[in-house]
């Protein structure tokens, strides 16, 4: 129990609490209300002979509600 205790007690470090209330704040207010659309997209990769990836690319068509 004194363990517990302890540790709930225990100073944080700042470098240690800043990041880590930043990323809660950043991902408290992203709006996820709206629907994303979804869209007609084309991907090609062109990979070498050992497999690594040498191109990547995506062709997407582009809704009406974006123009």
């Amino acid at each position: 129990m004194n363990k517990i205790k302890e540790i709930l007690t225990s100073e944080v470090p700042f470098w240690l609490f800043a990041p880590v209330f930043l990323l809660t704040i950043i991902l408290l207010t992203i709006d996820t209300s709206e629907p994303v659309e979804p869209c007609n997209a084309v991907g090609m990769k062109l990979t070498g002979p050992d497999g690594e990836t040498i191109l990547e690319f995506t062709i997407r068509e582009e809704n009406e509600i974006l123009r």
